[in-house]
């Protein structure tokens, strides 16, 4: 990975720049919006005891695929889950621990880099 790592500071890669945040030890992105547009209304059906569906809306007519980013509360490390293939709007996360809290990101992905990620 480009940006990752405890020693990033500061780093141009690819169409986003990425800056240590020491407090959380999280990189905070800026994204270029020319990219592609951000998936929208992210939201989560199909909760299960183990298992969520995280649903979004396509908004991008030339993605490659979405990447799927999940974290769970007490961990707080968001990692990239599962990469789908075009025009997906949903991505079932099983295995999951029961009574814990989970968050996601999903990003649209294209040839020129990846969208914003919406979090929910």
């Amino acid at each position: 990975m480009c940006c990752a790592g405890p020693r990033a500071r500061r780093r141009r890669c690819g169409r986003h720049n990425a800056d240590n945040n020491s407090a959380t030890g999280v990189a905070a992105f800026t994204y270029d919006p020319s990219v592609a547009p951000a998936p929208s209304n992210p939201g989560a059906t199909d909760v299960g005891l183990d298992s969520i569906t995280w649903t979004w809306q396509d908004n991008t007519s030339n993605e490659t695929g979405f990447k799927v980013y999940a974290t769970q509360e007490r961990t707080r490390l968001l990692r990239l889950r599962a990469t789908t293939v075009p025009n997906v709007q949903s991505w079932l996360y099983s295995g999951l621990d029961i009574n814990s809290v989970y968050s996601f990101q999903v990003a649209a992905a294209t040839s020129l880099g990846d969208s914003y990620r919406p979090t929910i």
